[in-house]
């Protein structure tokens, strides 16, 4: 008797498994409960790289080169790097209206030496920034009869067309060969613009990244770069690809960004719901949430379209590469009129 008690208790687990297993239902429950705990548990798992805090170092550039036919010249123009800040062009990230002092920029990228060697032989040292420039008139000519110079930006081939930048020009007679090597050295410094828990406390920026107590509202974006491009990229719509003969069905083209489409509000009230009560006007807490929101629901897609998805099509297919989940992204921000 005991023995098949035993039985039965194990027919009973068995037929309970297989429905646990057939149930469409709790299948669904069961695999989406299992996915959540999964990827907890493997983000506490996973293994982190460890980067230093600050360090210095140095990147080149080499290019050799052989003439194999007549006389002729290589002209090169390489960008000279600038410094980086924590905030771009600025020397302060906040400006407060209550007289208190803005809050300074801290280094990100520090150029600390520019160096050109040319043949191997001969180094020169460029100065950072490319400043003072040396023009053309006044350009260096190696003992092989190279030419090197840092003229600034301007107009034609003796200036930079972008920026600050060093231009060589190599001289080659039949059959000649030569090289450069343009080397960077400088200093990187660890920087956070959020704040996270999971972020390093040691690392600059925290104490004063964006959260949701500090962010301010969407209102406060016009207050932020009246006539910079916190305006200029706010617009409902951007990027008409034109509605061309259809290559695939996945996308159709039209607008990239669109946050007047029906499916984009729909997601952008969505969001806006599952945010704390008071907080649905908060920039960073919405922005975020559009984040979350795609990082739940929209796969990545290796087959993606040659034409992108615009940010609806992602938005309906649930899938889209790293532009067009962009598209989307976009998309759910300008409906909130941010940038």
């Amino acid at each position: 008797m005991k023995r098949t008690r035993n039985k039965s208790r194990m027919i009973v687990m068995v037929i309970f498994i297989a429905f646990v297993f057939t149930s469409p239902t709790v299948q669904e429950a069961s695999i989406a409960q299992f996915a959540a705990v999964k990827e907890s548990v493997l983000l506490q798992a996973a293994p982190f790289h460890l980067y230093p805090i600050e360090t210095t170092y140095s990147v080149a550039k080499t290019i050799e080169v052989v003439n194999n036919g007549g006389e002729g010249y290589l002209m090169e123009n390489i960008v000279i790097p600038p410094d980086v800040r924590s905030l771009n062009g600025s020397n302060t990230h906040f400006e407060y209206t209550d007289d208190s002092l803005a809050m300074p920029t801290q280094s990100v990228q520090k150029i600390t030496a520019l160096t050109m060697t040319i043949d191997n032989t001969e180094v020169f040292n460029i100065p950072l920034n490319g400043l003072p420039t040396r023009t053309v008139e006044d350009k260096i000519i190696t003992n092989n009869g190279h030419e090197l110079w840092w003229p600034g930006s301007g107009d034609g081939n003796d200036f930079c067309s972008v920026g600050a930048c060093v231009k060589v020009k190599l001289n080659l007679d039949p059959g000649q060969s030569s090289s450069f090597v343009f080397t960077i050295t400088l200093t990187s410094t660890a920087y956070s613009w959020w704040d996270s828990g999971r972020v390093d406390s040691r690392i600059n920026g925290i104490d004063s990244g964006i959260s949701m107590d500090n962010s301010g509202t969407f209102d406060d974006v016009s207050l932020r770069d009246a006539f910079g491009d916190a305006q200029q990229y706010r617009s409902a719509k951007w990027y008409d690809r034109g509605v061309s003969p259809v290559l695939d069905s996945r996308s159709l083209g039209g607008w990239a960004i669109n946050a007047q489409h029906e499916e984009v509000i729909e997601v952008a009230n969505q969001i806006s719901q599952s945010l704390p009560e008071g907080e649905t006007d908060n920039a960073y807490g919405y922005a975020r949430a559009a984040f979350d929101y795609l990082h739940k629901h929209a796969t990545y897609d290796k087959q993606a379209p040659i034409i992108a998805r615009s940010g609806p099509e992602c938005l309906a297919a649930g899938t889209g590469d790293c532009d067009e989940q962009t598209n989307a992204f976009l998309s759910l921000l300008r409906v909130k009129n941010l940038p």
